[in-house]
């Protein structure tokens, strides 16, 4: 039972166009500036919890960790498209634990 909401004190991260999102906030805002653009995502500690939102629409983001249990990447479209990852330690791999929005996509291997 959670008596209120969930809050992260930090500032997110934000990555314009290609680049790698920061492994130490647990939320990277995107802004897309092409098409298929890619976000790159290391390896994280067990347990952690990572989200990607969709924040500005210039083109799509692919969102491609280090290491990506069932495929290579996920990709966001639109805006508020995101993607929610947990970092399996036992797998040495991220896990894409839900994607929501208006087009929201699977993984693609």
């Amino acid at each position: 039972y959670l008596p209120d909401f969930i809050a992260f004190a930090e500032a997110e991260d934000a990555v314009s166009g290609a680049g790698a999102a920061s492994v130490s906030t647990a939320v990277t805002a995107i802004t897309s500036t092409g098409a298929n653009q890619v976000v790159t995502l290391a390896g994280g500690v067990a347990g952690q919890i990572k989200i990607f939102y969709h924040k500005v629409d210039g083109g799509n983001t692919r969102i491609t960790p280090a290491a990506l249990t069932g495929g290579s990447y996920v990709t966001l479209t639109a805006i508020g498209d995101t993607a929610v990852f947990y970092y399996s330690g036992a797998l040495s791999s991220w896990q894409c634990l839900a994607m929501a929005g208006p087009t929201p996509a699977a993984v693609t291997a």
